[in-house]
């Protein structure tokens, strides 16, 4: 079953950076955006395949492998 991610920052090399319900951060490393990009922006160009597993931590080096993960949209009110 994939694990669920939402979209949460573009972190300080341009990376959209999604999160998990248990805090884990995943993002792509090659679709990049300007801070302050939206996430019906970032949601028209990035999916599934795009995504790596991050880490625990905005600072950590991506850890490069792939993940099993949905990219879902977040609700009015957040996650």
């Amino acid at each position: 079953m994939p694990i669920k991610i939402k979209f949460w920052t573009i972190d300080d090399w341009n990376r959209p950076v999604f999160k998990s319900k248990t805090g884990m951060l995943y993002g792509s490393l090659e679709k990049l955006f300007h801070w302050g990009t939206d996430e019906e922006t970032v949601l028209e160009t990035v999916t599934e395949a795009d995504i790596t597993w991050f880490g625990s931590d905005i600072d950590d080096d991506p850890m490069g492998s792939t993940a099993n993960v949905e990219i879902v949209k977040t609700e009015v009110g957040g996650m």
